[in-house]
């Protein structure tokens, strides 16, 4: 059996293989912020594609201020129903669903209060995602929202209680993830920017720390990504981020997640076997070619052959 295609445990869940299409726009979201056939036939067509697990794009906690905007969300009672039909059609060929939220929030004049109300419209958005069937949710600290200006050090300028230390910065992720796993048993999970590659940033080091307060928390998923700053000299190679991801994996004992160019078959399935990591995003692939993970399991397929018919 190919490492890549092996099952794994997600909390109360069991993933069919190691395949992940993450939270990557679709393109096909509306200012009505509802699930149209489109959208759910794009997620239907990848789940029957292969993947194991399937991460909805960002769905908005709050109605945007700029009515026109396209977007999914989940801020009303009402938009259950097309999340709950889109679920469906995914779990009909095996994959397990997670829902991602986020929302381009600006948070540089936002009072305390402010800050604990959004914290609110999350964890409200994520009890409608677990009542519309979700098998968990995912909440993004790497992609510009909410919980990234808190965490970095070079755009969270606060003092307690939401500023100044590692706790202090995620104190808003830390709350809505404890209270998620005190009344729920959704899956809990977490995208996470490991790396600023910018002096006075988040490192390594520091992003270790967080994953560790999370865990206690009760995360139960992470999702390893690192943003490379314009004009910073970093390489960007096959597989480039699973060193960050082999760093978070050695103190947290729940499922680690990492993309990064990793569309190789043979490279993803060498990550899965050496344990560097236990889930490949290949958003990007299947966002083009929805059945890639066949033709994966293909390539894998074949490379035994080969291996098999030069020993004997």
């Amino acid at each position: 059996m190919h490492a890549l295609f092996t099952t794994l445990r997600l909390a109360h869940t069991r993933l069919p293989n190691r395949l992940v299409l993450g939270a990557l726009p679709s393109g096909l979201a509306v200012a009505d912020g509802g699930f149209t056939n489109q959208l759910e036939l794009y997620y239907e067509l990848r789940a029957q594609g292969g993947v194991g697990l399937v991460v909805l794009e960002p769905l908005y906690v709050l109605p945007p201020r700029d009515d026109i905007t396209n977007h999914i969300g989940l801020y009303y009672d009402q938009q259950m129903a097309g999340l709950a039909r889109c679920i469906r059609g995914i779990r009909a060929y095996g994959a397990t669903v997670l829902v991602m939220l986020d929302q381009p929030l600006w948070l540089a004049h936002a009072t305390d209060a402010e800050l604990a109300a959004i914290g609110e419209a999350f964890l409200a958005a994520a009890q409608r995602a677990g009542a519309a069937g979700a098998d968990g949710v995912m909440f993004s600290a790497a992609d510009g929202g909410p919980f990234e200006q808190l965490i970095s050090p070079l755009q969270n300028q606060r003092s307690a209680p939401y500023g100044g230390s590692v706790g202090g910065r995620l104190k808003l992720l830390l709350d809505l993830v404890a209270a998620l796993r005190r009344n729920s048993q959704l899956v809990v999970g977490v995208r996470l920017n490991v790396e600023e590659f910018t002096p006075g940033g988040i490192d390594l080091k520091e992003s270790r720390a967080m994953a560790s307060l999370l865990t206690v928390a009760g995360a139960n998923l992470f999702e390893v990504c690192a943003k490379k700053p314009q004009g910073a000299l970093v390489a960007q190679f096959p597989g480039w981020q699973v060193p960050l991801a082999e760093g978070i994996k050695s103190v947290v004992d729940v499922p680690v997640m990492v993309g990064g160019l990793l569309d190789n078959p043979l490279l993803a399935d060498s990550v899965i076997r050496e344990r560097s990591a236990d889930l490949i995003a290949v958003s990007e692939r299947v966002h083009r070619e929805p059945d890639w993970p066949q033709h994966a399991r293909a390539m894998l397929d074949a490379q035994r052959a080969s291996i098999d018919g030069e020993s004997r």
